[in-house]
């Protein structure tokens, strides 16, 4: 009878509390995933994926600033060019003035390239994103208070998952911020149509 009960508890569901299952991952007859599947199939490709991320928008950003310094220095350097006598000789100042106007153009293209895409704030936020996850796993490998119990592996999945959604979450909020400033200007486009008829 007693072995029979606890066959029973092994293989029924677990009871839920509100804040996760209330199991011990090692007493399941078979473990859904084990903590180094989730670390190595999970946690290690969302690290390498916020890493490479921030990586590559730490690139763009920095490229894109890189440039825009160039050419920033460069425009006074072409309209003074302007002022010489020999510049003035062979009549370039026009050339120089269209130049240095190109180079005020690429200026602000730049950075409305750089407005859109978000490339500072995508660098920052994924490398913290990257860097919690990654304080979360090596707290989690040296068995490091939260994870010195014998409930770590579901700590460390919430813990992790809860640092994805958060993440998610910012998403959406930015998509409904959006979708609310694209929703307002199409009203007021059409409040004028309405009032010019």
């Amino acid at each position: 009878m007693e072995n029979e009960n606890s066959l029973n508890s092994e293989t029924s569901p677990p009871s839920y509390s509100g804040r996760g299952y209330n199991i011990n991952p090692k007493a399941r007859a078979i473990p859904l995933m084990s903590d180094e599947e989730y670390i190595n199939e999970r946690l290690v490709s969302q690290i390498n994926w916020y890493d490479k991320k921030s990586s590559e928008n730490k690139k763009k950003y920095k490229r894109i600033k890189r440039t825009e310094s160039v050419i920033a220095a460069l425009i006074p350097v072409v309209v003074t060019f302007g002022a010489f006598k020999v510049v003035q000789e062979y009549n370039l100042e026009v050339f120089l003035q269209v130049v240095a106007a190109l180079g005020g153009v690429a200026l602000v293209i730049m950075n409305s390239f750089l407005e859109l895409d978000e490339h500072h704030k995508l660098w920052k936020e994924y490398r913290v994103t990257c860097e919690m996850m990654r304080h979360e796993r090596y707290m989690y490998l040296t068995g490091s208070e939260p994870y010195d119990e014998e409930d770590a592996f579901p700590r460390l999945v919430e813990k992790i998952e809860a640092i994805s959604n958060s993440e998610t979450q910012r998403w959406k909020q930015i998509d409904k911020k959006t979708d609310k400033k694209a929703k307002n200007s199409t009203l007021k486009e059409e409040e004028e149509q309405t009032n010019k008829n």
